[in-house]
């Protein structure tokens, strides 16, 4: 049975580096083949709606799983691409329905990670917590359903 991640374990990776990403992707690696290190780093990047406020890391995280599993890999592969295009759908919708958007600013209240002011509101407030931690777990059980 795959292993579970609870919003404080999420909250507390943040301090340690281990961005929305990574733990997404990370979360789900070994169910793919991967080890859980290879998905940390390849979802390195993205944290942060990729450093700039955009599409929240989690989103990105669940889309490269989806991708890794459900992806085609050669031109002429519609079926497939339409299968992945199923499942990228299937998680955005219920992601959107549960957060109200898949950018960073959308889920914090209109505060944007990447603007320094913002992100101090952000941690005062404890949406690191109360927000991305819970969204890093709602989106591997979504993602899990998927997969």
């Amino acid at each position: 049975m795959p292993r579970q991640i609870f919003a404080d374990e999420a909250f507390q990776n943040f301090g340690k580096g281990i961005n929305c990403c990574m733990q997404v992707f990370g979360a789900v690696a070994e169910e793919l083949d991967l080890s859980v290190e290879e998905a940390r780093r390849l979802g390195a990047g993205f944290g942060g709606g990729m450093g700039l406020g955009s599409t929240c890391g989690c989103v990105t995280g669940a889309l490269m799983a989806l991708g890794y599993k459900y992806g085609n890999e050669e031109p002429d592969q519609s079926g497939q691409a339409d299968l992945f295009n199923e499942k990228k759908s299937a998680f955005l919708t219920a992601f959107t329905g549960k957060y109200g958007g898949t950018r960073c600013p959308e889920l914090l209240g209109g505060l944007n990670p990447a603007v320094p002011e913002d992100r101090e509101q952000i941690v005062e407030k404890g949406l690191m917590k109360s927000v991305c931690a819970n969204a890093v777990c709602a989106a591997v059980e979504i993602l899990r359903e998927l997969l």
